[in-house]
């Protein structure tokens, strides 16, 4: 049996990235996920990601958290470097140092690191970057997503 189709719909062109944690000093199990998990002023979950060749621009980025205790006003320190072929390592680098997030317990949230990828192009290698800056506040790091076009 064959199909014809007669009028295709169009591809756009695109796809999502994503990466679990590289790098913690702790790492644990929530559930079914691994996550890295910080529970310390300065700990941090290292991300690294590879961007493909045909990559345009960015739809969404973000880390996936789920936090180990609610709070008004969680602080994550985000930052990237990121770098062509022949490039030191962190050619290009990028932060948000002082952006806070109102968290619940074990409720998944998304931390927009957009505004930290603004120089990203096709064929970078990625580092990104979440440090705890809250006392007494816990947080599982699941990992990162970049949708692109």
């Amino acid at each position: 049996m064959s199909l014809l189709v007669t009028n295709p719909m169009p591809v756009a062109p695109g796809g999502t990235l994503w990466a679990t944690v590289d790098w913690a000093i702790d790492r644990t199990v929530v559930g079914n996920y691994g996550v890295g998990y910080l529970d310390a002023i300065n700990e941090n979950a290292i991300m690294n990601l590879q961007i493909p060749p045909e990559f345009s621009s960015i739809v969404e980025a973000v880390i996936i958290v789920f936090p180990a205790s609610t709070q008004a006003a969680a602080a994550y320190s985000i930052s990237s470097e990121y770098c062509l072929p022949g490039e030191a390592y962190n050619a290009a680098s990028e932060s948000d140092l002082t952006s806070t997030y109102n968290v619940v317990n074990t409720v998944k949230y998304e931390v927009d690191i957009s505004s930290i990828l603004t120089g990203i192009a096709a064929g970078d290698s990625l580092g990104v970057k979440l440090l705890l800056r809250t006392a007494a506040h816990m947080v599982n790091v699941v990992g990162t997503r970049i949708r692109w076009k």
